[in-house]
């Protein structure tokens, strides 16, 4: 009834009709409860930073898949100036002197692109299994491909990891460069740690949309690389 202004719960007895919220506004966040639907956030608007998944290669199982390369296609594109790659790695024969290295090319030649391309320059810090620390000045002017490990062991668990930001791979007017960060322990069970600057592919060879790790020797095994863009705020 219109003329009835208040209602309190405790007066409300019985089955109540539904009751529409579709007009409802300003509800105290504290008051909703229960399970909510889906939310898609595709026309949310003033969101500035964050990070989205651009590709992403997962297998976890010990003595699932192996790969002889895990290659990501076009996680690289103009959405984004920046990005971020988050892997951690394992070979499935420890053999010796097993390497993992990194290499990117443009759009059908992520997984073959191996010019000259990949200064680096960087530190090694090793720690090995006596304790004893020595670190290993890195620097290189052409290469066909970026180390990203050395000796790795076979063990994931052990830890091979590494985090790279990649920055302008899809900005024609600049070239592509990265930071990297690296941490594995070798076969002897020696700790090394790679903290490194790079340039990874000039413009001359088009723009890096994809890369491809794979090992010197042996086959990939348990790994989790993911790519992210940087959200442009």
């Amino acid at each position: 009834d219109a003329r009835i202004s208040a209602l309190t719960a405790s007066k409300l007895t019985g089955a109540l009709p539904a009751i529409s919220a579709a007009n409802l506004t300003s509800i105290p966040a504290a008051n909703i409860t229960g399970t909510l639907p889906a939310i898609s956030g595709a026309n949310l608007t003033g969101i500035t930073g964050g990070l989205v998944l651009t590709g992403s290669s997962v297998e976890n199982s010990p003595g699932g898949t192996t790969y002889s390369a895990i290659t990501i296609d076009q996680c690289f594109n103009s959405t984004y100036q920046h990005y971020l790659i988050v892997a951690s790695f394992a070979v499935e024969s420890s053999g010796p002197n097993v390497n993992f290295r990194y290499r990117t090319g443009s759009s059908g030649s992520e997984s073959t692109y191996t010019d000259a391309k990949y200064k680096q320059c960087g530190l090694e810090i090793r720690m090995n299994n006596s304790g004893s620390l020595s670190t290993d000045n890195k620097a290189q002017n052409t290469g066909t491909s970026f180390e990203i490990a050395e000796d790795a062991t076979p063990s994931i668990s052990n830890g091979n990891y590494f985090t790279m930001n990649i920055f302008n791979p899809q900005q024609a007017s600049a070239w592509t460069t990265a930071t990297f960060f690296g941490t594995n322990y070798t076969a002897t069970n020696s700790l090394w740690h790679r903290p490194q600057s790079l340039t990874l592919v000039g413009s001359a060879a088009g723009r890096p949309t994809g890369f491809t790790i794979y090992a010197s020797s042996g086959n990939l095994d348990e790994h989790a690389i993911r790519v992210y863009g940087y959200v442009n705020s």
